[in-house]
């Protein structure tokens, strides 16, 4: 394991900041990206994606790495970036994040974004159990990615799923029923079974000694997270218990951490727009304070932060 012992911040909404106990016991450096709030919610331009790459230090690449609301997800691909070596990305989601329709450096897509990086040999994509792959939005999912199971999905609960008119390869993470005009697709999930041996058959198709962990909090319980996005369906011990095989058998070379709480504040009429139609309004956060948002959060972080020893 080649994580640095020092967490840091990159302080986009100032959901962090709040969490007192998290700095008092941990410390981390906060880098303040306040001014690109607005201009990084939902997705940002390759001008500020490179703004923000001039500004990260090399020499944290590996620090443990809080970037706030999973709106910013997609700084997940910005701190990939500064790695060259083979790695194997491991995103624990509600969301696939594996959409192939524009913006293309936006929270919905910055997996599909990351998979056309030489050195990303594969991606595996952990507790996904949204709409995003049941309805019909799944028509959007980048399935050329998913050839030869460079991408394997693994929800942690979904049964079936039909797709219309796409071309579904065989793939490691599920079972194609072939039909004239759809392929029926059956998940393989998660909370089925031993996680013990299911995700340690998992975790035996990653092809790279180094893999880089990213971790949106939406695909828990609202008891272990309280976000801007809909509720997941996983315990906390589940994401534990896994990341703690993970350790366990592979280098660690980078992580972060998203799925805080903040208030969406768009920086113009189209952000406005797409965030009115892509964000639930029956998000976990809702109707809760401040205060007990916080708590949530910050417990859970702090969870995380202690079984990977830093």
């Amino acid at each position: 394991m080649v994580l640095k012992q020092e967490a840091r911040i990159l302080n986009f909404d100032n959901s962090l900041t709040r969490q007192k106990r998290l700095l008092s016991r941990f410390n981390p450096k906060i880098v303040d990206f306040s001014e690109f709030s607005a201009a990084c919610r939902h997705w940002m331009s390759r001008r500020i994606r490179d703004k923000i790459s001039g500004i990260l230090d090399p020499h944290d690449k590996s620090a443990p790495t809080f970037i706030g609301s999973g709106d910013y997800h997609h700084i997940s691909g910005v701190l990939l970036r500064q790695f060259q070596q083979p790695l194997t990305l491991l995103v624990f989601d509600f969301h696939p994040d594996l959409d192939v329709v524009p913006p293309r450096l936006g929270c919905g897509s910055w997996v599909s974004s990351a998979m056309r990086m030489d050195n990303i040999k594969k991606a595996v994509l952990i507790g996904v159990s949204s709409k995003d792959i049941s309805g019909w939005r799944i028509q959007s999912l980048d399935f050329g990615s998913m050839k030869n199971s460079r991408v394997e999905i693994y929800p942690w609960q979904q049964s079936s799923t039909d797709v219309i008119l796409r071309k579904v390869a065989d793939n490691a993470s599920f079972d194609v029923e072939r039909k004239p005009l759809l392929s029926r697709i059956r998940w393989q999930q998660l909370k089925d079974g031993d996680l013990n041996v299911s995700f340690g058959r998992i975790l035996k198709r990653i092809p790279t000694p180094g893999v880089y962990i990213s971790i949106d909090k939406d695909c828990l319980k609202k008891q272990y997270a309280l976000t801007n996005w809909e509720e997941g369906v996983m315990e906390l011990d589940s994401l534990l218990f896994m990341l703690s095989l993970i350790k366990e058998r592979f280098d660690i070379v980078g992580l972060d951490i998203g799925g805080e709480y903040s208030l969406p504040r768009p920086g113009n009429i189209l952000k406005r727009v797409s965030l009115a139609l892509d964000h639930p309004g029956d998000y976990s956060a809702r109707a809760k304070t401040q205060e007990c948002i916080d708590r949530v959060n910050e417990d859970t972080n702090i969870k995380i932060l202690e079984l990977l020893n830093v």
